[in-house]
């Protein structure tokens, strides 16, 4: 049985072809049939419910001044407690890489083999995740390991970026 991801990442993938405004992605949200929950066009938030069968994956469009609105999607959560990086972190690590590996090997296996992968980190902290990054007509699709507040968790979430074919492809972390 296919997981979550793989049966939507083709999809979130052509939103790389929108052009990033509200209305355009909210018209190509509703052409792949996504539920909207929620929409604040003047604060560039869309909230919508990709897959009836797996409400957990829910998408927020929010606009962001670095680089433009991004779209954040959640898809591993790994809760923690925060006393310095916990033993129960240590060991959740192993699941958290595995988790990682295999949305990756699903994104690669719907679409083509990341046009960049690697490594990147936070100053002053001695983790580091993974990412890998799939350039699109006027986007990029980044799946990222993370732990967005280190207290409470680490994440795998995917992002859509604007990004022209002639950029760069945006530096990480997207989110601060």
């Amino acid at each position: 049985m296919p997981s979550p991801f793989s049966r939507i990442v083709a999809d979130l993938f052509s939103l790389t072809s929108s052009d990033f405004s509200f209305d355009d992605v909210k018209r190509r949200v509703l052409q792949l049939g996504w539920r909207i929950t929620e929409e604040v066009p003047r604060d560039f938030v869309l909230r919508v419910l990709i897959d009836d069968a797996v409400s957990e994956l829910v998408a927020s469009l929010d606009r962001k001044e670095e680089f433009g609105p991004t779209l954040y999607l959640p898809l591993f959560y790994t809760e923690d407690t925060y006393d310095g990086i916990s033993e129960k972190k240590m060991r959740e690590r192993p699941a958290f890489d595995v988790a990682f590996a295999m949305a990756n090997e699903a994104a690669t296996e719907r679409l083509r083999p990341p046009t960049a992968a690697g490594r990147y980190g936070y100053p002053g902290q001695s983790t580091d995740y993974s990412y890998s990054a799939w350039r699109g007509e006027r986007g990029v699709l980044f799946l990222v390991q993370d732990d967005f507040d280190i207290q409470f968790g680490s994440e795998i979430t995917a992002w859509l970026a604007p990004a022209d074919r002639r950029d760069p492809i945006p530096r990480l972390p997207l989110h601060r």
